[in-house]
């Protein structure tokens, strides 16, 4: 079997990204499942930033968790992070249990899905390696 690689999982966070934009513009109110494709997003870009530094991403929506998997030296470390403040969209809003708070507001969450992109672009720059042609 071939080593896991960092394009599919970035892919798969532009289309949470991209559906999470499609959603907020929406007329009706989805705001938590914005939340969850915020979520959702930032977790595979971490993932993505641990495959291609040669690490398997365990299986766990901690995204600050999985960020630890990098190691506090490591310059992708503290934007992966920084993504855990996220974490809690993974199931918060999925389930009908409990008092679910108020999801966060359109401009909050219009502001994490800019803070994701930026990781999300310096990953695919990064995973696609130099330009070619470049020495």
């Amino acid at each position: 079997m071939s080593a896991p690689q960092p394009l599919p999982w970035l892919d798969l966070a532009q289309q949470d990204l991209d559906g999470a934009s499609d959603l907020l513009v929406s007329p009706r109110d989805h705001r938590p499942l914005v939340a969850y494709h915020v979520q959702q997003a930032a977790e595979k870009a971490v993932k993505a930033a641990l495959v291609l530094r040669g690490i398997d991403p365990r299986k766990s929506h901690d995204i600050a968790l999985l960020a630890e998997g990098l190691g506090g030296g490591d310059p992708l470390y503290p934007i992966c992070a920084r993504l855990g403040a996220v974490s809690v969209y993974a199931t918060l809003y999925r389930y009908p249990d409990g008092d679910r708070p108020e999801p966060p507001d359109p401009a909050e969450l219009a502001a994490w899905i800019r803070e994701i992109s930026d990781p999300v672009a310096k990953l695919l720059g990064m995973a696609a390696g130099p330009p070619k042609g470049a020495p």
